[in-house]
This record gives C-alpha cells, sequence and structure tokens, in this order.
C-alpha cells in the first residue's frame, strides 16, 4: 500500500510540472480570445496611414491632370487664331513642346538670339516669344504692372528649372526631395498675388469635390459633390495637393473649419483634422 501511495504521489508531481511546463512554453495570444479585446490598435494606424498615403497620391495626380488640362486651353487657344490652313498633329505637338521648353528656359526678349530653329513657326503657329509674351499680356490684363509681369513669368521658369535640378540631383542619389516650384513662388508672391497670377493662366484657384466617401469625415460634416473648398484650418487652398498637405499639419483628431462655396454661396462645415475621404472631380475651378 504505501508503494502504491508513492506511485500516485509521483504520477501527479509529474503531471503537475508537465502543466507548468506547458503554461511557460504557450505563446502569449494562443488561443480563444479574451471577450471585449479590440483590433491592434497599431494595425489601424498603419492602416489609417495607407489610406491617407493613396488619398495624397490621388489627389496629386488630380493636380498634375488640372495642370495638363490649362496647358491644353492655352494650346487650343493657339489653334483657334487665324492661320490660312490647317495644322496637323505633328505641328500642334511641335507647339506644345516650344512652350514647354520655353517654360523651362524662363524665355527672353523679342529678337533675343537664340539656337537654331527654336524662333522657327510651324505652319503660321506661334513662336516660343509669342507665347511668353502672351503668358505676360495675361498676367498685364490680370493687374500686374508689365515689368511685373514679366518678372513673374520669368522667376517662375527659374523655380521650375531649380526643381528639375533638385529632382534629378535626388534621383541620382536615390533620395526624395520635396521642393514644389508653386510653393515656392505662392511664397514670394503672397496668397493675393498668387491667386491672380493662377487665375490669368487659367489654372485652378479652388477644389472642387467630385466624390465624398461614405462614412468618411467629410459625409459626416456635411461635404457634397460639386462643393468647392476655398479654406482649411483658416488657410486659402489653392489645390487639391495643398489640402491633402494642411490635413497632415496641426495636432490629428482637432476640430478645423472648411470652408466652401456652395452653389456660389460662402459655408463653414467643422470635421476632424485628418483625410478627409474625398475626391477630387469636374472641371477644375477657376477664380471668382
Amino acid at each position: 500500500m504505501p508503494s502504491t501511495t508513492l506511485k500516485t504521489l509521483a504520477f501527479l508531481a509529474a503531471g503537475l510540472a508537465a502543466g507548468f511546463a506547458i503554461a511557460t512554453w504557450l505563446p502569449p495570444g494562443r488561443g480563444a480570445a479574451a471577450p471585449g479585446a479590440t483590433a491592434d490598435p497599431a494595425a489601424d494606424a498603419s492602416l489609417r496611414e495607407r489610406v491617407a498615403a493613396l488619398e495624397r497620391r490621388l489627389g496629386e495626380e488630380a493636380e498634375r491632370r488640372a495642370a495638363l488640362e490649362a496647358e491644353v486651353g492655352v494650346l487650343r487657344e493657339a489653334l483657334r487664331q487665324p492661320s490660312g490652313s490647317a495644322r496637323s498633329a505633328a505641328d500642334r505637338e511641335q507647339i506644345f513642346l516650344d512652350d514647354a521648353f520655353d517654360a523651362a528656359d524662363g524665355g527672353g526678349e523679342a529678337g533675343e538670339d537664340r539656337s537654331l530653329g527654336s524662333e522657327r513657326r510651324f505652319r503660321n503657329g506661334p513662336t516660343q516669344a509669342e507665347v511668353q509674351q502672351r503668358r505676360i499680356d495675361r498676367l498685364v490684363e490680370a493687374g500686374f504692372t508689365p515689368d511685373r509681369a514679366a518678372w513673374i513669368d520669368r522667376r517662375a521658369a527659374e523655380l521650375l528649372v531649380q526643381a528639375l535640378q533638385l529632382q534629378y540631383d535626388a534621383s541620382r542619389n536615390g533620395e526624395d526631395t520635396d521642393f514644389s516650384p508653386d510653393d515656392a513662388l505662392r511664397a514670394e508672391l503672397g496668397d493675393d498675388e498668387y491667386e491672380r497670377y493662377l487665375e490669368a493662366l487659367g489654372r485652378p484657384t479652388r477644389v472642387r469635390v467630385g466624390r465624398v466617401l461614405p462614412t468618411s469625415p467629410a459625409e459626416r460634416a456635411g461635404l457634397l459633390p460639386g462643393d468647392e473648398v476655398v479654406a482649411y484650418a483658416g488657410r486659402r487652398v489653392f489645390d487639391i495637393r495643398e489640402l491633402n498637405r494642411f490635413t497632415l499639419e496641426g495636432r490629428p483628431g482637432e476640430t478645423v473649419v472648411l470652408d466652401v462655396l456652395r452653389d456660389g454661396q460662402p459655408i463653414q462645415l467643422y470635421l476632424p483634422r485628418g483625410p478627409l475621404g474625398i475626391t477630387p472631380g469636374g472641371r477644375f475651378v477657376r477664380g471668382r
């Protein structure tokens, strides 16, 4: 009998030791989740960051498209000028390339000596000097003096060249650059002159809302498709790229004011700082 008792005690001791070992080595988090457990906060934050990054990329793409639409408008105006004969697609493409070259080069006074062919006309199309002068004339019509208009046009080209060089250097070094020629020009001109500059060149000066995503902060705040965003947290907004950047500033979740035009009437909406949950749409919005 004592022998049996000892065997029983030994068996119980071995079972307890095995149970302790299993409890010690079992990885945490295995088994059924505790009642009321929530999703991993880090995973939620990562998902929100990915959504915000996708919204920024979508906004930048929309801004690039708006800029191209503005450039197309300039070219269409040039094509409407009397020419005596229809221009071929190749001629129109060359006009576009001349305009792009002029913007990067910064232009110059009419009659300035340039490389061979740079001043050629393509079947009555405008020369680079004429395209540049048309931009300056538009700025003068917007209220700038001729000297100020010429300086702005050249300064915009200088900043573009600077951005191209920085992008080139960054790409060579495997880096990124966040330099924006538009932001730099806006800082030098101030909001009032910069808005007139954009209006004169037919570029957007507000953000038109195309789609409001269901359950988004924008929907909860009452933003509607077709609304035009004018300012965010008291800062003037000219394009979707700026709007997305402003959402990243300040304290996340703080209440900010969204100044909006709805059917031409100004209203204010309130929503937390962060991703809005909208996509831009419709024709880009010009000035007043």
